[in-house]
């Protein structure tokens, strides 16, 4: 054999472990380039499901009540936090009349005003966090809706119409809580009273009505003599001005008298006004009035 032949042959024997093993090597490393490839597909996917919503089927009755964002901080008890108040109100109408009464068509409320109407309001709820529930008559009044003269009369335990807001409760109020005003002068329940209203709406060519009352005077905040020899006397005058079709302004003012626990006089004087601005397109298509 000549001497480059047998070069060759050498050679060849020596480098065939180090080609396959550099074959090997790379054949290893796009295996590993793969698999980095494969597992970063999984976690992007991994990562868009846990990004996603629960699906609705699945979810409970609990799930689909609890706050979720921006209203998720129920769990963070505390100061300032959102939380959401629930509440349950009902309204009952009861009419009693004889059966000849009703045969005739003759009832209360058959295509007529009733003569008079109740009212009781029992609240039960937490003073405070963590307190008993107690259970209060908020209100108890009749009022006569048909006297003579075109006058009413409520008697009870009422809330004074001293002003606009007074005489709504906490949880009905339009905005989120009582003014400061009226809580520096009457406390947090406001002018809350026993007695008799009278109000008066005359005849005339403009809308005033007239409003006086005589009540016990326990509101501890302004008055609190707790006597009728000494009662809280209170009224309120109110008119009502419309400015075209779309405009309308409601003014009005109150006044409270009456003695503190020290005998000593107790007056307050208030005014009110508000504004109503309601285009016609604001109305809402099944409230219009249809002509005949």
């Amino acid at each position: 054999m000549r001497p480059w032949a047998l070069v060759f042959v050498l050679l060849c024997v020596v480098l065939a472990p180090a080609v396959a093993t550099a074959q090997d090597a790379a054949a290893l490393r796009r295996e590993i380039e793969q698999l980095q490839k494969q597992l970063q597909s999984v976690t992007e996917r991994l990562q868009r499901l846990e990004a996603q919503p629960p699906a609705a089927p699945g979810l409970s009755a609990i799930d689909l009540a609890r706050p979720r964002q921006p209203f998720g901080l129920y769990q963070q008890r505390g100061a300032g936090q959102l939380l959401f108040d629930i509440g349950i109100a009902g309204d009952f109408v009861g009419n009693i009349t004889q059966k000849n009464v009703e045969k005739a068509q003759g009832g209360t409320f058959s295509g007529h005003d009733p003569y008079a109407s109740a009212v009781v309001r029992i609240e039960a709820g937490e003073e405070a966090r963590g307190a008993d529930t107690g259970v209060h008559l908020a209100e108890a009044h009749v009022t006569l809706l048909t006297l003579p003269f075109g006058t009413q009369a409520r008697f009870g335990q009422v809330r004074n119409r001293f002003g606009y807001s007074n005489e709504i409760h906490e949880h009905d109020l339009p905005w989120v809580d009582r003014p400061n005003v009226m809580r520096n002068f009457f406390g947090a329940e406001g002018l809350h009273e026993k007695g008799i209203e009278m109000t008066l709406v005359p005849n005339l060519p403009f809308y005033i009505e007239a409003l006086a009352g005589v009540f016990n005077g326990d509101n501890e905040t302004a008055f609190g003599r707790t006597s009728l020899q000494a009662p809280l006397v209170t009224g309120r005058l109110r008119t009502f001005l419309e400015l075209g079709n779309e405009h309308a302004v409601q003014l009005g003012v109150s006044v409270a008298n009456g003695q503190t626990p020290e005998r000593f006089p107790s007056t307050i004087l208030g005014w009110e006004g508000r504004y109503k601005y309601r285009p016609e397109g604001w109305l809402h298509p099944r409230r219009r009035r249809r002509g005949n």
